[in-house]
């Protein structure tokens, strides 16, 4: 199969419901994005993304390999184009062609992840609080705002005992993201076990009811000021400074690793152009 038989039409998540109609053969749907598959050119939108070919190809691994996601290298778009090509392959009506650079696609994708984007590390205070709690305790969160719903969706999926501890419950069960766990008032209970995260707002003088007295295995003290207005606790407390430095080191290993991906990326797609010359009636899977 030649790369030039490979076109889409790529549109972010806030561009969907805003588009036309057109023809495509199949399409690829993540949280993020809609890829089109088998778009022909003059069909294209206004204000689409076209790729073709040699870009094409290389675009989509790089999405695949999750250099295009917030969370660089993260494992679930790799999985969630697994899905749909195993799907596709059950499918006798599909393109051929098509088929077989998107089977290419997947196999390269999985190389290259497996040679250059294995344990990147924590790259957010929720990806590092999942490595860092012990889930077989319950876990206590002092805080309902917005820092609560960006770290919450990377412990629920671990665990069935998160309690959220909160001024204002009212507010925090109208929140999408809180709203199914358990939420109680700030002074009902302050005698609490295993981890307690601190994600609000408070002094330590205000906190010192939770953080003296308690049988608490561990404390995550996210304030901001967490490292001049320390908490006083017999239990260990890690600081948001802490956390700030492991995630930052984190992250400089990882732009070393994403640019070699990219070179990987690169390397094979020129391959596979390349083996299209030397063999134009044919589909060498070099990088396959």
């Amino acid at each position: 199969m030649e790369l030039a038989h490979l076109t889409f039409i790529h549109i972010n998540s806030q561009q969907r419901g805003e588009i036309p109609t057109f023809y495509f053969e199949s399409e690829w749907k993540t949280c993020l994005r809609s890829i089109y598959f088998g778009v022909s050119r003059e069909h294209v939108p206004e204000n689409c993304d076209f790729y073709q070919g040699e870009k094409a190809y290389e675009f989509l691994l790089q999405v695949i390999c999750g250099l295009k996601s917030p969370m660089i290298g993260e494992t679930e778009v790799f999985g969630q184009f697994k899905n749909y090509v195993d799907q596709i392959m059950k499918d006798d009506f599909f393109d051929g062609q098509l088929k077989q650079v998107l089977i290419d696609v997947r196999n390269t994708a999985k190389k290259i992840r497996a040679k250059h984007l294995v344990n990147l590390g924590a790259q957010s205070y929720g990806s590092l609080l999942r490595k860092k709690l012990n889930f077989n305790k319950e876990i206590h969160i002092i805080g309902s705002g917005q820092f609560v719903e960006e770290i919450v969706p990377w412990l629920e999926k671990r665990s069935d005992e998160i309690y959220i501890h909160c001024r204002n419950t009212e507010k925090a069960k109208k929140s999408e993201k809180l709203s199914h766990l358990k939420i109680m008032d700030l002074n009902e209970n302050k005698d609490f076990t295993g981890s307690l995260i601190i994600a609000a707002p408070l002094n330590s003088d205000d906190l010192a009811p939770y953080t003296k007295d308690n049988t608490l295995e561990e404390i995550f003290d996210l304030r901001g000021d967490s490292q001049d207005d320390p908490v006083s606790s017999s239990s260990k407390v890690t600081s948001l400074k802490s956390f700030f430095d492991l995630i930052e080191n984190n992250k400089s290993s990882i732009a070393s690793k994403v640019e070699n991906a990219n070179v990987e990326i690169q390397i094979c797609t020129q391959q596979k152009l390349a083996s299209q010359k030397l063999h134009p009636f044919g589909w060498d899977d070099i990088c396959a």
